[in-house]
């Protein structure tokens, strides 16, 4: 094909995102498949986290961020995004995604793991990610600068005589190879999850882009991060359903098959890390675990729609069944190495989203941090 000038390899929020704010430069825009099931943004349940509430404060937020990931983050990297997430969140409102507000029209702000205080905001409850990426799906429809190519898989990266990137090899849904020159390549492809028998990632994250990073010869950090959300729906499916940790923010409780509790107090909203583990050594005794929703009321299938319509395609119902549930692998804290406006160690490669490792993460995410 002809020379793409900035070509972004994936089409979930990082990528579409990226080309919405390159305007007017042309912009290519390669995604596997069209709607939300392109990557994982789609797929979101949880929110994003900002420091908007009075009491709150981008400091805050950072403690909280580098305390959940075991001190292993980037200060720099850090401090940045969460000093830039109120303003994000305003951009998304502007792109037209009506996140939920309570009776005065305030943001709603919920609370997840390892959060000191609600700073999560959500668009219907666990729809954030639908909704998030179909207001900018309508942006870059509109947007005269960006073509769009779907339903083609970028394979491989191309390298010109002096190693330095030229864009990617890709497969067309004919099954033929096409290739697509560009002098700025900008991965935005997403994580690695069906490497992994049990993961909560579409069937299209698969790391396909990262090993042709490797094979290029990038600079790596942390690949040996990858966090296992701890409630996936245990039940016979691939991917696994995710059932979000923003329903034990709203009061639902890990259980035993004998009712009891698997943390006393508040454990149930530790960091990832740790409720992974418990939940996996309890399973590994023998005695599987559960999520109750009941404690959230009545309207918990009104206010976590997706978990509830998750949950009744395997005949469970959110508000009167215990859910059962099991880690899976969720997200990856590595990637290419890349400094703070995405440049990798290639001449002419980029790299952003979940594909890059910033340092933002360390070694274990914080809850709805994913898409900031």
């Amino acid at each position: 094909m002809n020379n793409q000038g900035v070509l972004v390899v994936g089409g979930g929020l990082a990528g579409l995102t990226l080309a919405l704010q390159l305007a007017p430069q042309r912009v290519t825009v390669l995604a596997p498949r069209t709607g939300n099931t392109t990557g994982s943004s789609g797929w979101a349940q949880g929110g994003l986290a900002a420091a908007l509430a009075s009491g709150d404060s981008p400091r805050a937020h950072a403690a909280d961020t580098i305390e959940a990931s075991g001190g292993l983050n980037s200060v720099e990297a850090v401090a940045l995004v969460t000093q830039k997430a109120p303003q994000m969140i305003k951009n998304l409102v502007q792109h037209g995604v009506a996140f939920d507000r309570d009776h005065d029209g305030n943001l709603h702000m919920g609370l997840e793991g390892a959060h000191s205080q609600p700073r999560i905001v959500h668009a219907e409850g666990d729809r954030t990610g639908p909704k998030i990426m179909a207001a900018l799906q309508k942006k870059v429809a509109q947007a005269e600068h960006i073509n769009m190519i779907t339903n083609m898989r970028a394979k491989s990266l191309l390298q010109d005589q002096h190693g330095r990137i030229a864009g990617v090899a890709a497969i067309d849904d004919l099954g033929q190879e096409q290739f697509l020159n560009a002098q700025v390549t900008i991965l935005a492809s997403g994580g690695l999850g069906h490497l992994y028998g049990h993961t909560t990632n579409p069937t299209t994250i698969r790391g396909d882009m990262l090993g042709s990073a490797i094979r290029a010869g990038a600079q790596l950090s942390d690949l040996e991060f990858v966090q296992f959300h701890p409630t996936a729906m245990a039940v016979t499916a691939s991917p696994l359903p995710l059932v979000s940790e923003a329903l034990r923010g709203a009061g639902a409780r890990l259980v035993l098959s004998d009712g009891g509790f698997l943390f006393p107090g508040l454990g149930d909203l530790a960091a990832r890390d740790e409720v992974a583990r418990k939940i996996h050594e309890s399973i590994h005794r023998g005695a599987p675990v559960f999520l109750d929703a009941g404690p959230i009321g009545d309207d918990v299938s009104l206010r976590f729609p997706t978990v509830a319509k998750l949950a009744g395609e395997h005949g469970l119902d959110l508000q009167h069944d215990l859910l059962p549930v099991a880690p899976a692998q969720h997200y990856h804290m590595g990637g290419v190495t890349t400094d703070l406006k995405g440049q990798s160690s290639l001449e002419h490669l980029y790299v952003i989203g979940e594909t890059a490792c910033t340092g933002l993460h360390g070694a274990n995410r914080l809850a709805s941090n994913s898409l900031l």
